[in-house]
């Protein structure tokens, strides 16, 4: 019976993992990501839900007392965490320990939702809690937790259970269809705020992940409304098959667009009377104005190299880094024009530096004591935040 619990459970550890992911990743500033504090955020979802799995759900005394291993895993875990995150995580601990309480109350509905919101605030931590993001991601977690917990009570007929007893076979479904709705479409603009990827239309910029959304929702959604108008289907195990499938495409999708970015130009060049052209199209930029392609030039080391961008809001930004220090918008000009459409950059570099955008938008500024040889550099984070196209050509000034 324990393997049919852990079968039947898969889902669940699927899901701790994109809610510890999309936390995680929606609270990243400009520093680079805490690879090793994810990973144990994770680690924590999976031990804490096994512990769950194993507390809740054990058919006998034997396998509630081994549910102590991954309940001191969990806690071990917590003690390499911040104190914020590791008071989160025994609440969420807690409320594993209280779940039967819960469900003879009728409040599965709370219990589940609670549990997800606290494992994404503690992936989220306390970064930027003034993220315009964040509440719509809130309630998206809140309403898949909803519909989850919905569907989950529909695993027979004959032994309904929870919120569902109540509410009745048609009127959870028709709630687990409505939130199932809402929450693909609230996470499709979190999603799009972390990476942004518009598609022209005309005048009109729609999300990419519009469709994306709209078919997961029909997919999903989709054995709900069947059984709904009265066909006798298993909708719980259905779901859930459809579920796992989802999350490995969307998972593959993600890393591959994370990693794909991955761009590494460095070309040595005279630096005397040097020229260059760069087009560049930003296909995804990332959540912040400056998640864009950076062109680095004069670049002689890490701590010496001077810098432009063109910003998700127009502004074209020169800026410089000397002996480490950072120097921002030496010289800036706004003008506006689309950021994800194709540009392109005529750099001059002579005793000053002149970068003409399109032809026609002019940036200049002074170019003290240019080294006999330097770098042009266009290299991207890992994982890279933003996807571009990038073509440069170098010649000589005239």
């Amino acid at each position: 019976m324990w393997k049919r619990h852990f079968v039947l459970y898969i889902p669940s550890f699927i899901h701790v993992c994109l809610v510890s992911f999309a936390g995680y990743t929606l609270s990243l500033g400009p520093s680079p990501p805490d690879i090793g504090a994810l990973s144990h955020i994770v680690m924590f979802g999976i031990t804490s839900k096994l512990f769950s799995v194993m507390f809740s759900n054990g058919d006998s005394r034997r396998m509630k007392t081994f549910s102590t291993l991954p309940f001191l895993a969990s806690c071990a875990i917590l003690g390499r965490l911040q104190q914020s995150r590791a008071f989160m995580g025994m609440l969420i601990l807690a409320l594993y320990a209280l779940r039967p309480l819960f469900e003879k109350a009728a409040l599965d509905l709370l219990h589940h939702a609670l549990r997800y919101v606290l494992l994404f605030l503690l992936a989220y931590d306390t970064y930027s809690l003034g993220d315009p993001a964040l509440l719509p991601a809130l309630l998206a977690v809140t309403l898949f937790s909803v519909a989850g917990e919905l569907v989950s009570g529909l695993r027979m007929r004959s032994e309904f259970r929870g919120t569902v007893l109540s509410l009745g076979y048609r009127k959870s479904l028709l709630v687990a269809i409505v939130a199932l709705a809402a929450a693909m479409e609230l996470s499709m603009c979190v999603f799009n705020s972390i990476f942004e990827f518009p598609i022209q239309i005309g005048d009109l910029a729609v999300p990419f992940y519009l469709a994306p959304s709209l078919g997961v929702t029909y997919v999903l959604a989709r054995p709900m409304v069947k059984a709904f108008k009265g066909e006798h289907l298993e909708v719980f195990s259905i779901v859930r098959k459809r579920e796992v499938l989802i999350a490995a495409i969307l998972s593959i999708v993600m890393l591959t667009t994370l990693f794909a970015g991955e761009i590494d130009i460095d070309e040595k060049v005279e630096t005397r009377g040097l020229g260059f052209n760069v087009k560049i199209r930003t296909i995804i930029a990332g959540k912040y104005d400056w998640n864009v392609p950076w062109i680095l030039f004069d670049y002689i080391d890490q701590g010496n190299y001077y810098y432009f961008l063109l910003h998700k809001d127009g502004i074209l930004e020169l800026g410089r880094v000397v002996d480490g220090k950072y120097e921002g918008y030496v010289a800036s000009l706004k003008e506006r024009v689309n950021a994800f459409q194709t540009h392109e950059f005529n750099v001059f570099l002579n005793s000053s530096i002149i970068i003409i955008m399109d032809g026609k938008y002019e940036l200049r500024s002074p170019r003290p004591r240019p080294s006999n040889t330097s770098r042009i550099k266009i290299a991207s984070a890992r994982p890279c935040p933003w996807l571009a196209q990038i073509d440069l050509v170098t010649s000589k000034a005239s």
